[in-house]
């Protein structure tokens, strides 16, 4: 240990341990596991139950690819222990589950015991390495010049509300750091809540909240009212109540916000924030919704493992009679 560790104040003492894991787990994982985590072109690293015990990577521009870098079963479980560690949990044959961080912010989600066969599993999601402006998504033909202008004349400058839908590693995180990217320049007072930093903007007066399991998205959304913010925007909506409280947030006066879901088009993308509504809700909340969420952007992976947006749509209203959501695509 530094020899002026004892002297330093609580935030230079954190910082401190915070270099010692990283270099620790570092010296932990090898130099080959740790190729891949420094690859910019990685976007996630799994080890699967099999009986090769591969790491297997997922890659821009070629998808999922098996590397020949083994990883057994003692060495997977000392990862996984460490991890737990790192994120002061305990992960064992009663709690076999275990979600955490690794020291630079990687997602890390890992399952032993009976539940894979003693053969431990795991995998780590990186957050973004670079960030791809609209112009870039415009020059590589993601997305069209006006479906890009159209974003950005709602979001940026009439402060409309984005929802991006699409499935899993389809890109969505990206494409909201692409739009966040266009912020940069706001006097907005920016709220962003995650429970991983994925989310990136450069903004002068931003605040950054990260949920834990005791401290959940739906109530720091609720102190987040008393923080004054001009703009909020969540990682990801995965339960009713962070739906509730963003789609009241938004109603509020707080337009200008951004939130991705899980789900495999724009109008299904909808559906499934009702769906997670109907969960604490007595009343369906169609109508809210509709006056929420101004543009639904739904991004996908083709089978050539490339990320196009495929819709972007302006959400007009919701039709009671049809029982349908009136939605205009943007002309490409």
């Amino acid at each position: 240990m530094n020899d002026n560790f004892y002297q330093m104040n609580e935030i230079e003492k954190q910082k401190y341990k915070k270099e010692q894991d990283r270099l620790y787990f570092e010296r932990l994982l090898g130099e080959d596991f740790l190729k891949l985590l420094k690859d910019d072109f990685v976007t996630e690293i799994m080890l699967n139950n099999d009986e090769e015990k591969h790491l297997w990577v997922d890659k821009f521009g070629e998808g999922m690819v098996e590397t020949n870098i083994i990883v057994n079963n003692v060495e997977a479980l000392k990862i996984i222990e460490n991890v737990a560690n790192l994120n002061k949990k305990v992960v064992n044959d009663d709690n076999p589950i275990l979600s955490g961080s690794l020291p630079n912010g990687e997602r890390f989600e890992a399952i032993i015991g009976e539940c894979v066969n003693f053969s431990p599993i795991m995998a780590i999601r990186k957050p973004p390495a670079k960030i791809f402006t609209l112009d870039e998504y415009v020059e590589k033909k993601v997305i069209t010049e006006k479906q890009k202008d159209f974003i950005v004349q709602k979001f940026v400058n009439e402060r409309k509300n984005i929802l991006i839908v699409g499935g899993t590693s389809s890109g969505k995180t990206t494409f909201a750091n692409a739009c966040l990217e266009k912020l940069t320049n706001t006097k907005d007072r920016i709220i962003i809540i995650e429970d991983t930093q994925e989310l990136k903007c450069k903004a002068k007066n931003i605040v950054r909240l990260k949920s834990t399991y005791k401290i959940v998205t739906s109530l720091l959304l609720k102190s987040t009212m008393r923080l004054n913010p001009t703009r909020v925007m969540i990682g990801e909506a995965r339960d009713g109540q962070t739906c509730l409280d963003f789609l009241m947030a938004l109603n509020s006066g707080h337009p200008g916000g951004l939130v991705t879901v899980h789900a495999d088009s724009a109008e299904l993308g909808l559906k499934k924030v009702g769906q997670y509504i109907n969960m604490v809700s007595q009343k369906p909340q169609e109508e809210m919704i509709a006056s929420a969420f101004n543009i639904i952007v739904f991004i996908e992976r083709d089978e050539n493992q490339n990320r196009k947006i495929k819709e972007v749509l302006y959400l007009e209203d919701w039709d009671e009679v049809s029982k349908k959501y009136i939605l205009t695509p943007v002309v490409s």
